[in-house]
Formats: structure tokens, sequence, C-alpha cells
């Protein structure tokens, strides 16, 4: 006989939720207190773990105990939902990223998703090469061929970094796209930018001003120098994603 499996619905005492420093801070007093076990074991007795940005986890001995705390918590059937930044094998070491891709990794364009634009199309690697080589003063034939000067290479790690972030592409594709380049290439590449980004505030604001136009999430033209702030090239960056007039945006 056919048996039909009952549904059993989730109640608020079922669910866990955390943002990334706050799980940050309990791992770290359990870290230091010797109580790792027992946050393991109360997140074990949830049905649903929820994280948002939980590669704000930074340290290495704190990933190690997130480690742990899956272990623990997967084989008890928790169920875990999290967001990050970068892909999970790019925050973490392969033990933790491992089991964050072991479900349904969905990658998103991440200016398009935090303002609700829907059915954004991810741009060609194509189009963030020219973009990225623009901004740098430099070709795409540049960007994806052998020069190894540290004007290219930077516009090389930009546009790595976009593709990854962007288009949620594998490191092979990448790669391949990037003048038949290993993965290993795009991998350093996106570590780089992502890494220039974190201590450099200028360049940052500049990376955002260009992702956001090539999701079509840019600046109104109520406020055309936004996407100018002082940086790597912020005359560059206004030829790479274009001039605004009336709303309207000519794309790089």
């Amino acid at each position: 006989a056919a048996c039909e499996a009952r549904r059993v619905p989730i109640v608020a005492e079922d669910v866990a939720i955390r943002s990334g420093p706050e799980f940050d801070r309990e791992i770290a007093e359990a870290t230091d207190d010797d109580r790792l076990d027992r946050v393991a074991s109360r997140l074990a007795g949830h049905r649903l773990v929820i994280v948002d940005r939980i590669d704000r986890i930074a340290t290495t001995e704190r990933q190690r105990s997130l480690g742990h705390i899956l272990d623990r918590s997967l084989a008890a059937g928790v169920v875990w939902v999290v967001s990050t930044a970068v892909h999970p094998l790019d925050a973490f070491g392969p033990h933790v990223g491992s089991r964050l891709c072991g479900g349904i990794v969905v990658p998103l364009p991440m200016d398009a998703a935090r303002r609700g634009v829907a059915g954004v199309m991810p741009p060609s690697p194509g189009r963030i090469i020219r973009a990225a080589a623009r901004l740098h003063d430099v070709t795409a034939a540049d960007v994806i061929g052998p020069s190894r000067s540290r004007t290219v290479a930077a516009a090389r790690c930009l546009a790595m970094y976009l593709c990854r972030h962007l288009t949620g592409r594998s490191y092979h594709a990448i790669g391949l796209a990037f003048g038949r380049r290993d993965h290993t290439t795009a991998m350093h590449g996106v570590r780089v930018c992502t890494a220039r980004i974190g201590r450099d505030p200028a360049f940052a604001a500049d990376v955002a001003s260009l992702t956001a136009d090539l999701v079509g999430t840019g600046t109104t033209a109520a406020d055309p120098t936004a996407a100018c702030r002082p940086g790597v090239g912020s005359a560059a960056l206004a030829r790479a994603i274009g001039t605004r007039r009336g709303g309207r945006h000519r794309m790089a």
C-alpha cells in the first residue's frame, strides 16, 4: 500500500536564526570556555538553522569549530540555510566549504539581490572583461593575453572577481574565458581582488559602482557623479560604465 508522508509544520522553536557576527561571537565564547559541545548540541536540537553572512566567521580556529558544529547538527538531520558574500570554498577551507556546498548553492548577483531587482540577467564574461579593461585603461585583448604588467594583472583580477560573483561560473570556466588559463589562476585572481577590496575603500567603491551598472542597478541620473568616486581610475570608471543622461544607461 502506498504511504503518504505526513508533513510536520515547523514552529518557531524548531528554528535557530543567527547573524554572521553574532554566530562568530557565540563560537568564540564557546571555544574560549570549552563549551563548544554545548553549542553544537543546542543547535542539533533544532530542525532548521539560518545564518546570514556565515562568511563573517573569519578566523581559522573558529572555522574549525564551525566544522565541528556542522558535523554534529548535520548528523542529527538539521537543515542549514546560510548566506555568504563569497563562494563557500573561497570563504572557508575545504573541510567547512565542502559541507556548505553539499546542498543547493545558488549564486546571485549581490547588488541585484540586495536591491530586490527581479529578472536580472548576469553579464557575459566578455562584457565584464571589457568593463574591467576600460577601468584600468587597457584593452580586453591585454586582459586575456599573456601580459603580466601590473596594470593588466589588476584588470585581469578584477574581471575574474566579477565573473565569479556575477555569473556564478566555475573557476575552470573562468580560466577558459581568460585565454584558456588554469582554474588555479582564476582562484588566485579572485582572492587578490577580494583582499584589495577589503583593504582599499576607494577601490571597493569603484568595484561596487561597476558591479551595480553591470547588473543594471547603477545610480540614477539624479546623481551622475556617484559612480565616479576617487580611487583606481575614477575617470576610467566613467568610461567603463558609460555616461548617464535622461535616466538611460549606455552600457560598456
